[in-house]
């Protein structure tokens, strides 16, 4: 956990963050954002951060894989053209087709990868063991299981660092869960066969089962959203 949070503070200040050939850490920051904490840090966390770092590489099991993004190296601060690049080359993860071509019933649940909050861990746990909630039918609420499960595995860790929470990911509104798409997180939104083409700290843009396209909103869920797993 304390290399995700690491992770989530270098983001803050506009590093860039990647392994070398050699399995070191390289941190890109602009002039001055590198404190003498961070520094010290990157020092204590080094083993673990290599490790979650492994993580995002591209070609591996959960094809992880995080997009160069900019940084300002200039203290005058950048221009204009320099803005924009800051703006649209932000932190990306994309994934395969998720549920292409099998329904989520005849699908076994994804594990649970390590670097979540315990918290998210510990509900995720407890969506796979307890009875549907009442307002939902047993496929519906399944099929959010399978969802929250599998975007916890190909996408958890890289969101907590870039800034989803619980609600944006798992959230229900607790008045009318199955009813509320306002307070619905990205599970429980998604449908049989959609694909998640990526995600950064904003949004994540999903393609549909005919082609079409939507953006889902960090930050969209009501305030009374809270975790499925809170819920029951």
């Amino acid at each position: 956990m304390a290399a995700a949070a690491l992770l989530s503070s270098l983001h803050t200040i506009g590093a860039a963050v990647s392994l070398t050939p050699e399995g070191k850490v390289r941190v890109e920051a602009p002039e001055g954002a590198l404190t003498d904490d961070l520094q010290d840090q990157l020092r204590r966390e080094r083993d673990e951060l290599v490790a979650l770092l492994e993580t995002f590489k591209p070609g591996q099991e959960r094809g992880w894989g995080f997009a160069s993004f900019a940084s300002a190296a200039s203290a005058a601060g950048p221009d204009a053209a320099q803005t924009r690049t800051l703006r649209t080359q932000r932190t990306q993860v994309c994934s395969p087709v998720l549920a292409g071509g099998n329904t989520f019933s005849s699908c076994e649940l994804a594990a649970i990868p390590p670097g979540l909050p315990a918290e998210w861990r510990d509900g995720l746990e407890r969506l796979a063991s307890v009875p549907r909630h009442p307002d939902f039918s047993e496929a519906r609420w399944a099929l959010g299981v399978w969802w929250a499960r599998q975007i916890a595995s190909e996408h958890g860790v890289p969101a907590f660092v870039m800034g989803w929470n619980a609600e944006d990911l798992f959230g229900l509104d607790p008045a009318a869960p199955s009813a509320r798409y306002d307070g619905m997180g990205l599970s429980f939104f998604l449908k049989p066969e959609c694909q998640i083409v990526s995600l950064n700290d904003e949004r994540a843009v999903i393609r549909h089962p005919r082609g079409a396209e939507s953006r889902f909103w960090v930050g969209r869920c009501v305030p009374e959203s809270r975790p499925a797993w809170d819920l029951i």
